[in-house]
């Protein structure tokens, strides 16, 4: 993939609802299912989706998903390498590049979270809220009781 410059989109929530992977798999080819850290550490550039309405449309359940690899610990991922999976990457898998980073005249798409993310344990990860959303640098969402946002 990372010679012929092939990006993938992954469903990290898989990890956890595909319960038959053992018995249709086996154990041996088990161990090829899912390897996102493999794929990023080849240099693949890996974006997360949800194949809703299959799977929860959270990205932040999917991120917990994929950093906590019950039994295949070598494919966690990192918070970090998580959360790019959602951002970053999906912004370089969708052609927008440009408009991942934040900067004075960009588009302004923010997501705040409830909860500070750094140095968190990864299994607490998914019990993490959205307190607010941003668009194109506008209030889009704002959890019922977080503060008011102001543009």
């Amino acid at each position: 993939m990372k010679k012929n410059n092939i990006h993938a989109t992954v469903q990290p929530c898989f990890v956890t609802s595909d319960t038959w992977a053992v018995q249709r798999l086996g154990e041996e080819r088990l161990r090829d299912l899912y390897p996102f850290r493999s794929m990023i550490q080849e240099g693949v550039v890996v974006s997360g989706g949800s194949d809703a309405p299959v799977e929860t449309i959270n990205p932040i359940i999917a991120m917990w998903a994929s950093m906590t690899r019950k039994g295949r610990e070598e494919e966690e991922l990192s918070l970090n390498q998580a959360v790019d999976l959602y951002t970053t990457n999906a912004a370089v898998n969708g052609f927008e590049e440009d408009e991942a980073r934040i900067f004075e005249g960009g588009r302004g798409d923010l997501t705040l979270l409830d909860s500070d993310i750094d140095g968190m344990h990864p299994s607490m990860f998914r019990k993490v809220g959205v307190a607010a959303t941003i668009l194109a640098g506008e209030p889009a969402y704002s959890f019922e009781g977080s503060p008011e946002l102001s543009a």
